[in-house]
């Protein structure tokens, strides 16, 4: 394993590395690369969030995205905070999705309406 990149957010209270790893046949699991990167900058494993695993097919050299917290409370906390902003996101996404979707069936109903036929009315028969 390479250590590529170190850089320190203070305000989240961690380090973002990015490593480049290299291995034969397949792609090492999360596990493997956690307890590699634990060993190489001498971490605990459960400090470790892995973010990234970049690979190319046929290549046996993948890019690395870690993120090592310096305490545990911390850790929780933001990685909660980031699961809340995905899910707000994801939400406004579909809101914008559900009336875009709206405006295009409202746009299609209005020119239905107007390339429908106009037909006359009849004028009534007079019975006498």
């Amino acid at each position: 394993m390479n250590i590529l990149k170190e850089n320190e957010t203070p305000l989240l209270s961690r380090k973002r590395i990015t490593a480049e790893i290299e291995f034969d046949g397949i792609t090492p699991s999360a596990e493997k690369i956690i307890k590699e990167l634990a060993g190489k900058l001498k971490a605990e494993e459960k400090m470790i969030e892995l973010r990234h695993v970049y690979n190319k097919f046929g290549e046996t050299k993948a890019k690395v995205i870690a993120h090592i917290y310096n305490n545990e409370e911390e850790m929780k906390r933001i990685i909660k905070l980031g699961k809340k902003a995905i899910e707000k996101i994801k939400k406004q996404e579909e809101a914008s999705a559900k009336k875009a979707e709206d405006a295009t069936k409202a746009k299609e109903e209005a020119k239905a309406v107007a390339e429908a036929p106009v037909e006359e009315p009849k004028a009534e028969e007079k019975v006498e």
